[in-house]
């Protein structure tokens, strides 16, 4: 490959599959090639190690209490879903959950959804009227949260939408 120049540039980046060529302009001598590294494992996603103040079933929305404690979430007031966040695991009183990050996929989403799979392409929102319940009905009082939309029967996508309050 060859390549010319017929102008004069301040910067010149090149991009491959697995490294960067900057060129930078007249008179300044530097030629820097970087080559990116081998990717690093994931990490291990979020775990809250605070224990719960209710048993919580994967798939509920929960948020912190005021010391910390996992609850369920509702959309009836701002406080009541602030730093709102989806359950991957269930948890009795007391005991550590996991939070998704991105989606979460479920066999079974009845505990918080009502119904055993998900409507595809549904948007979900928390529930003003059900702590930790997820619905496809958008709020009309209280605060609309949306959680995340369906993409498949046991996936949802977790969209992490801040509240408006109605």
């Amino acid at each position: 490959m060859s390549l010319i120049i017929t102008q004069q540039v301040t910067q010149l980046v090149i991009t491959g599959p697995q490294q960067t060529v900057v060129i930078d302009g007249p008179g300044s001598g530097s030629l820097v090639i970087a080559t990116e590294g081998v990717q690093g494992p994931p990490g291990a996603g979020s775990s809250l190690t605070k224990a719960t103040a209710a048993a919580i079933a994967a798939g509920q929305v929960v948020t912190p209490d005021v010391v910390g404690s996992m609850v369920l979430a509702q959309a009836n007031t701002v406080n009541n879903c602030r730093a709102a966040m989806v359950a991957a695991s269930s948890a009795a009183s007391g005991f550590t959950i996991s939070i998704a990050s991105d989606f979460l996929t479920l066999t079974d989403w009845t505990a918080a959804t009502g119904a055993h799979d998900l409507v595809v392409g549904a948007d979900y929102f928390l529930s003003p009227t059900t702590p930790g319940r997820l619905t496809t009905t958008v709020p009309t009082t209280g605060v609309v949260l949306h959680i995340g939309s369906a993409i498949d029967t046991t996936t949802l996508m977790l969209s992490g939408a801040d509240p408006i309050t109605l």
